[in-house]
Protein backbone atom coordinates (compact mmCIF):
# COMPACT_ATOMS: atom_id res chain seq x y z
CA UNK A 1 0.00 0.00 0.00
CA UNK A 2 2.75 2.49 0.95
CA UNK A 3 4.70 1.78 -2.24
CA UNK A 4 1.54 2.37 -4.29
CA UNK A 5 1.03 5.77 -2.65
CA UNK A 6 4.63 6.73 -3.36
CA UNK A 7 4.23 5.55 -6.96
CA UNK A 8 1.11 7.68 -7.38
CA UNK A 9 2.54 10.79 -5.71
CA UNK A 10 5.96 10.71 -7.34
CA UNK A 11 4.81 12.32 -10.64
CA UNK A 12 3.23 15.13 -8.61
CA UNK A 13 6.56 15.79 -6.93
CA UNK A 14 8.31 15.90 -10.29
CA UNK A 15 5.66 18.28 -11.64
CA UNK A 16 6.02 20.53 -8.58
CA UNK A 17 9.79 20.59 -9.04
CA UNK A 18 9.42 21.51 -12.71
CA UNK A 19 7.00 24.29 -11.82
CA UNK A 20 9.37 25.62 -9.15
CA UNK A 21 12.26 25.66 -11.61
CA UNK A 22 10.14 27.38 -14.25
CA UNK A 23 8.97 30.01 -11.76
CA UNK A 24 12.51 30.67 -10.59
CA UNK A 25 13.71 31.10 -14.18
CA UNK A 26 10.87 33.55 -14.80
CA UNK A 27 11.75 35.54 -11.68
CA UNK A 28 15.39 35.54 -12.70
CA UNK A 29 14.43 36.86 -16.13
CA UNK A 30 12.34 39.62 -14.56
CA UNK A 31 15.21 40.59 -12.27
CA UNK A 32 17.58 40.75 -15.23
CA UNK A 33 15.12 42.96 -17.11
CA UNK A 34 14.87 45.33 -14.13
CA UNK A 35 18.67 45.62 -14.02
CA UNK A 36 18.78 46.28 -17.77
CA UNK A 37 16.16 49.03 -17.42
CA UNK A 38 18.02 50.62 -14.49
CA UNK A 39 21.24 50.58 -16.51
CA UNK A 40 19.48 52.11 -19.50
CA UNK A 41 18.03 54.83 -17.26
CA UNK A 42 21.47 55.56 -15.75
CA UNK A 43 23.02 55.84 -19.21
CA UNK A 44 20.26 58.19 -20.33
CA UNK A 45 20.70 60.39 -17.27
CA UNK A 46 24.48 60.40 -17.74
CA UNK A 47 24.12 61.68 -21.33
CA UNK A 48 21.76 64.44 -20.16
CA UNK A 49 24.29 65.70 -17.61
CA UNK A 50 26.97 66.25 -20.25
Amino acid sequence: MGAEIVRLLQPLGVEAAIQAITQREHQSGEKKRQIELALEQARYEATRVR
